[in-house]
């Protein structure tokens, strides 16, 4: 328990919340009366007996002004585990100042507040936690076996991914698009990078993960813990494993990370491109590369913490070109195994990709009777997956108030993300998006399809759900959108270049 000594003139509640990833929420506090009095009480607060990231204290429910003069971790015996320093509380939200006073610290809010808050910034009370909660920590070695492990995972769903896609030619080809991107994305990191943490990398990264780890009580737990709707374990362990291996915290190493998850994601779609042997795709493969080379997402280039974004977008593309490969063997089952799991790790649309995939080989089931059985089976991988990904999904109540409440709020976004990279109108999605749904109809149509148009048609419709999603929950982010969503509009705008470069290769003027 949370035992605090505050004394309330007025008296009132005091709480206690605690984040477990998905902010501070009523669901995961603690409460209790303080009586009214110019002398502190002592007061009892409850403790989670799970992994916490953070500690909010609400010393009132008004404007009135309060002394917290002592702070203890007490066990459920009453045991003292810690006496936690009282510099450790932050100004959060209505919060004047903050000052000592005979011992203690006095909080004055603002005037009128109904809701001030202190932030506890206290190693000390999660170690202390950890301890008592008799929980393993996370090692220096066995996180950079893990990372390994997860490295491994996702590069051999890739390369069984590039494998399928098309033969050796294309795939040399599309060696050189993976190495053109990785070079230009290095080129501008090595411009304009900077080894300073940004943003919330400095709460991510090293308040919630790197001191603990150093300081030995990171919970396994907190490797999977949510950040908001995403279980972004990709990310944490580039930082943790990266940190290690370089012999301190360095941001630019996650930099790398990202140039080379993008480089490969571009890379497999090239293959795929080549693959038609029509100057449509190699030249559409030539288009992509350049695209993916410019820093259009810069907020992302250069922020070591959004890993997460480029290992969502290249697991995106290695699941669904998994569902689209012309064979299917058991090598191709693992894979889409591996690389589903490995998808649902990078964010909370991680699901998305393995669930297009179902839906690509079920219309394949119906036309290809050969493959039936392999089909069935691959759906029924990826059905898995994608199951598993919506029992982790991760609520995140703060986004709640501003999620779209009008079709007008809905509409706005989601025209917004269809129409990118041109400026968001209905013309707009109807020219960015028109070879794919041509493409779609076409498919159908035929009741057959080569390996490119079935990417194409599983990356679209990857776009489409991500711009429903962001429609909804993140109406208030744009049009214009942060250069950082940009990254994750990709997967959309390449099915549907990737169709249009499909269709122009069955006209026959351009076969030969």
């Amino acid at each position: 328990m949370l035992e605090v000594d505050v004394a309330l003139e007025r008296g009132g509640t005091i709480g206690a919340f605690f984040d477990f990833g998905n902010g501070f929420v009523p669901e995961d506090a603690s409460f209790a009366e303080v009586p009214p009095g110019q002398a502190a009480s002592t007061i009892r607060l409850g403790v989670p007996t799970r992994p916490v990231r953070a500690v909010r204290i609400d010393p009132s429910a008004d404007d009135a002004p309060a002394l917290i003069t002592g702070l203890r971790l007490r066990s459920a015996t009453g045991e003292l585990l810690a006496r936690l320093d009282l510099r450790s509380l932050r100004p959060l939200h209505q919060i004047q100042s903050l000052g000592e006073e005979g011992g203690g610290v006095r909080v004055i809010p603002v005037p009128k507040a109904d809701d001030p808050m202190l932030r506890l910034d206290s190693p000390e009370l999660r170690q202390r936690l950890h301890i008592a909660m008799g929980r393993r920590s996370v090692g220096r070695g066995e996180i950079v076996i893990v990372a390994a492990g997860f490295a491994a995972l996702v590069i051999a769903a890739a390369w069984i991914a590039w494998q399928g896609l098309g033969p050796p030619g294309a795939r040399m080809a599309g060696g050189a698009v993976f190495l053109a991107v990785l070079g230009a994305r290095l080129a501008w990191l090595n411009l304009d990078s900077r080894p300073v943490p940004f943003w919330d990398e400095w709460e991510g990264d090293a308040l919630y993960l790197l001191i603990p780890f150093n300081g030995g009580f990171l919970d396994w737990g907190a490797l999977i813990m949510p950040q908001w709707e995403h279980r972004i374990l990709l990310t944490r362990l580039v930082t943790l494993a990266g940190t290690v291996l370089n012999g301190e915290w360095d941001p630019r190493v996650a930099m790398t990370v990202s140039a080379v998850l993008l480089a490969a994601a571009t890379a497999l779609v090239g293959v795929a491109l080549v693959a038609t042997r029509r100057w449509p795709g190699v030249v559409v493969a030539g288009v992509l590369a350049l695209g993916a080379s410019l820093p259009f997402d810069f907020n992302n280039l250069l922020w070591g913490g959004q890993t997460q974004m480029y290992g969502l977008v290249l697991m995106a593309v290695v699941t669904i070109a998994l569902g689209a490969v012309p064979v299917i063997t058991p090598a191709v089952l693992g894979a889409a195994l591996a690389g589903g799991l490995g998808s649902l790790f990078t964010m909370g649309a991680g699901p998305v990709g393995p669930g297009c995939a179902v839906g690509m080989c079920l219309v394949r089931w119906c036309f290809e009777r050969d493959q039936r059985r392999q089909l069935a089976g691959l759906a029924v991988v990826f059905f898995c997956v994608a199951l598993l990904g919506a029992l982790l999904h991760a609520k995140s109540p703060p986004h709640g108030p501003f999620y779209a409440t009008s079709w007008e709020q809905f509409r706005r976004a989601f025209v917004g993300v269809l129409a990118w990279p041109l400026p968001p109108s209905p013309v707009a999605v109807v020219l960015v998006w028109l070879p794919w749904l041509a493409g779609g109809v076409l498919i159908l149509r035929r009741r057959e399809a080569n390996t490119l148009e079935w990417l194409a048609v599983g990356l679209g419709a990857w776009g489409l759900v991500n711009a429903i999603a962001l429609g909804y929950a993140r109406q208030y982010e744009g049009p214009p959108f942060d250069s950082r969503f940009l990254t994750a509009f990709l997967p959309g705008v390449w099915g549907s270049i990737g169709s249009a470069a499909a269709l122009l290769g069955r006209v026959p003027a351009w076969r030969g």
